[in-house]
């Protein structure tokens, strides 16, 4: 792609991606659930932000559309910084495009006592190109709301969330616009799942994993495999995900996963977090709901 495909693509993901999380955070419909895990989602300017008071976690606390190309980028910062402070919110992330090279606004997101985080994220699609298959060895299945509690905990594992995650997780299963894949045993239970958000003709992974005892098998192949011959037969244009970057000397099988698969890079996010700030939750707050 040129850079204006690149760009093109990029500003896809972000809106399917940005629909999915406020699709998420809305929790199936149920008020009672979003009064009770303190959601809210919230808009500044151009930057869309993701709050949860009851859920310590990076992937439920965060911005999105913060640029330095902005003319007002540093008040807007103030402004998204404000809004996790007010929720006395200990951990977040504020993401800004890799290719900005603002020093002010750098410099002025340190001062608000903020750190570039260790890690970028991608952020990768996939078009309309054809799918090649492996052969199947899993059984793999959409989900029904039977299977939301396994879901849940499949993904509360997997990324280490507070376990008030769960109830957020398990509400997305069967609702609108949510498509949800498991793999099971010779038993059939759950051992590994997907998440995708379809709205129109874009389609966004949100969240895969497999409970550790079954990785290595082929699942998360076969449950992307099947997530993307869905999102073509649905007819979407734009398949998107994000994942960490790869780091040297580190394994990084979901990257590499989704590059097979023909996914590839648009965009790099850098992550700005609070002093100090580890991707695990204390844990007081993995428990607490």
């Amino acid at each position: 792609m040129d850079d204006r495909s690149v760009a093109e693509a990029a500003a896809r993901a972000e809106w399917i991606e940005r629909a999915a999380h406020c699709d998420l955070m809305t929790c199936g419909g149920s008020p009672v659930l979003q009064r009770r895990l303190g959601l809210s989602v919230a808009h500044c300017g151009p930057s869309l932000v993701l709050r949860s008071r009851g859920i310590d976690s990076l992937l439920f606390n965060r911005s999105f559309g913060l640029e330095d190309s902005m003319p007002d980028a540093v008040p807007l910062a103030d402004s998204v910084v404000a809004r996790f402070r007010a929720q006395a919110i200990p951990r977040y992330f504020v993401h800004l495009p890799a290719a900005t090279q603002s020093d002010a606004l750098r410099r002025h997101l340190h001062a608000l006592g903020l750190s570039r985080y260790p890690r970028s994220w991608h952020v990768l699609v996939r078009e309309r190109e054809s799918l090649a298959t492996g052969p199947l060895s899993q059984r793999v299945e959409r989900a029904s709301r039977r299977d939301a509690a396994a879901v849940a905990a499949l993904m509360v594992s997997g990324f280490d969330m507070p376990e008030a995650a769960g109830s957020l997780i398990a509400a997305a299963v069967g609702a609108p616009r949510w498509h949800t894949y498991v793999v099971r045993d010779t038993a059939g239970e759950a051992t590994a799942a997907l998440l995708m958000h379809v709205d129109a003709e874009l389609a966004h992974i949100t969240l895969m994993s497999t409970v550790s005892t079954y990785r290595r098998r082929g699942a998360q192949r076969e449950l992307l495999e099947r997530a993307v011959s869905v999102a073509l037969d649905l007819g979407c244009q734009q398949i998107s995900a994000e994942t960490g970057e790869p780091v040297s000397g580190e394994a990084n099988p979901a990257h590499e996963l989704l590059e097979r698969t023909s996914f590839r890079v648009v965009r790099v996010r850098e992550n700005w977090a609070p002093h100090g700030t580890r991707w695990h939750a204390a844990p007081s707050a993995r428990a607490a709901l």
